[in-house]
């Protein structure tokens, strides 16, 4: 008797053990397929798809691994500090139900206890676009050599303005870019330098005097990016008849590679409201001894204003270790922003908060970046480990702190907006000029970069000398004669002004700017009748033009 119960309890505990053992249908499929299949699926970005019971079975060990190591899911912010939209973290209960479904035999399961479904798209990742764009021409990326930046113009987009509350940059093939930036050109200056240039796009970091950014947005792409849908009282505005510039860095893959980038638009009817600004704490101070495993950088900016940080970008290359990013209060508390104690290049993107972050004006926002180059980083792309300073190429580093941060009033925004340019963006901005005429002192588009900068600063001598020397160097640079112009200008120094604005005329007779700017210039010179064919060129380019109709009336009546 005392036998047959022994049996009875140890089969009854068998089952029990059967029964309390993870199965795939039952316990593993709905982990995998929420949190993996996204990107682990036919023709997604992950090497190899997991939507069924063999192929997670077949890298099961893998799975235990990576998950266990919290590499995987790719989420590079620590818990705690800072509550960001889309965490993809598996619990520790999650975790501990992978290892004991490994441990346990990897058995399927009952078919009916197969509940969960392994979706995915390989579609637009926030639905059908309103409109889909794509670069006219693919470029043929070289098999091998240095990384190569690119800006591709897609021209005239919408009709008239639209407001955009969502976009989504695909890049085709997605292993061969760096990373992407979307640009807007409502003058026509990024076509004229692709005309310019025999090839798909043109080369450079510089999209055109007139390019920029999307107001007060991430308008980028990055490995492990995803798109941003924006409220609709933020979207920011499509102008009509504006170009789309797609600034490319790409990097050689071993073979040669055909890249076409498309970009996928979600409108709003509703105007605008809210305005946030762009804020980038970054340094070119970069100079990392060859073994060093802990350098550190370090940028800081005092808040002149009340506000609200929306989302946070970091950027760092393959040598970044840890990036942290905080506010000092002015009750000297701090509030933490991000930290992220394990780098990852081929992780990073934008980041937004589940609420946003309140600061008060007098908050000193701070950015504390350490990278490794020494042997034991596995993605150190010096082997043996050699001196890294900061640079455009994927193996060099940068250190960039990017935020998203909305004035509390409206009336506010100039305000930041004037601080920020004058205290960061320019200083930034001439250093980066600087850096630039380090490696190429014949580089005239760097040079009249560091005019302009000059010139905005109000050092209008310093602008005059370093825009006549890209003059020099390139005669053919539209920027030098333009700075030259308004800077001569300030200076009362009429008849040279007016030669540099005849020799941007010259070189650009379709642009507005050109065209208005010697019209202009001709009629303080109280020379009417010659500054009327070029006022009434100005606005044959752009009839709304209020600067050229306002400057033509003064003309017409001076004439009389």
């Amino acid at each position: 008797m005392r036998r047959a119960l022994r049996l009875l309890l140890g089969c009854a505990a068998v089952a029990t053990a059967q029964a309390a053992a993870p199965t795939f249908n039952r316990d593993v499929a709905p982990i995998v397929f929420q949190h993996c299949v996204a990107c682990h699926h036919p023709e997604g970005g992950a090497p190899f798809p997991l939507t069924t019971y063999r192929e997670v079975k077949k890298h099961a060990q893998q799975i235990v691994k990576v998950t266990g190591a919290r590499l995987m899911p790719p989420w590079l912010p620590m818990p705690g500090h800072g509550d960001f939209i889309g965490a993809r973290v598996l619990t520790d209960e999650q975790i501990a139900t992978l290892v004991s479904w490994a441990k346990s035999g990897l058995a399927e399961g009952a078919p009916e206890d197969l509940q969960a479904k392994a979706g995915w798209s390989n579609d637009w990742q926030l639905g059908k676009p309103d409109l889909v764009v794509t670069m006219p021409e693919p470029y043929t990326l070289p098999a091998a050599g240095p990384d190569v930046y690119r800006n591709f113009v897609i021209p005239s987009v919408v009709p008239q303005d639209r407001y955009v509350v969502a976009f989504e940059l695909r890049p085709s093939p997605a292993t061969a870019v760096h990373h992407a930036f979307l640009l807007l050109d409502s003058s026509g200056g990024a076509r004229q330098l692709d005309a310019q240039d025999p090839g798909p796009g043109f080369g450079g970091m510089n999209a055109g005097p007139e390019t920029a950014a999307p107001a007060g947005t991430f308008a980028s792409w990055q490995p492990g990016s995803r798109p941003e849908q924006r409220p609709e009282d933020m979207a920011w505005v499509l102008r009509g008849k504006a170009d789309l510039v797609l600034q490319l860095h790409m990097r050689p893959t071993g073979k040669r590679e055909k890249v076409q980038t498309s970009v996928a638009l979600y409108f709003t009817d509703r105007a605008p409201t809210r305005r946030p600004f762009m804020m980038n704490l970054r340094t070119l101070a970069i100079d990392i001894p060859a073994g060093d495993a802990n350098y550190a950088v370090e940028r800081s900016y005092p808040l002149p204003v009340d506000g609200d940080v929306l989302s946070v970008l970091p950027h760092l290359h393959y040598l970044g270790k840890e990036a942290r990013a905080w506010a000092e209060l002015p009750d000297g508390t701090q509030r933490d922003l991000l930290w992220i104690p394990r780098w990852d290049f081929n992780w990073q993107g934008a980041y937004r908060y589940t609420e946003p972050v309140p600061l008060p004006r007098g908050a000193v926002l701070h950015m504390r970046y350490v990278y490794d180059n020494s042997k034991d980083n596995p993605r150190n792309p010096h082997q043996p480990p050699q001196r890294v300073r900061f640079g455009l190429q994927s193996s060099d580093e940068m250190g960039e702190f990017w935020l998203q941060f909305l004035p509390r009033r409206e009336a506010d925004l100039p305000v930041l907006a004037r601080d920020f340019i004058t205290q960061v963006r320019l200083p930034d901005k001439i250093a980066f000029c600087q850096w630039q005429l380090e490696h190429d002192a014949k580089d005239a588009t760097a040079r009249a970069e560091l005019a302009s900068a000059y010139l905005t600063a109000g050092r209008r001598d310093d602008a005059i000398r370093e825009a006549l020397q890209a003059a020099a160097d390139n005669p053919k640079t539209p920027r030098a004669h333009l700075i030259l112009g308004h800077a001569y200008a300030g200076n009362n120094q009429l008849p040279e002004a007016r030669a540099a604005f005849e020799a941007l005329v010259a070189l650009q007779p379709e642009s507005l700017e050109a065209q208005n700017n010697l019209g202009y210039l001709l009629l303080v010179e109280g020379r009417p009748d010659e500054a009327i064919p070029h006022l009434e060129k100005a606005l044959s380019i752009n009839p709304n033009d209020v600067l050229a109709k306002q400057n033509l009336e003064k003309a017409r009546a001076a004439k009389k």
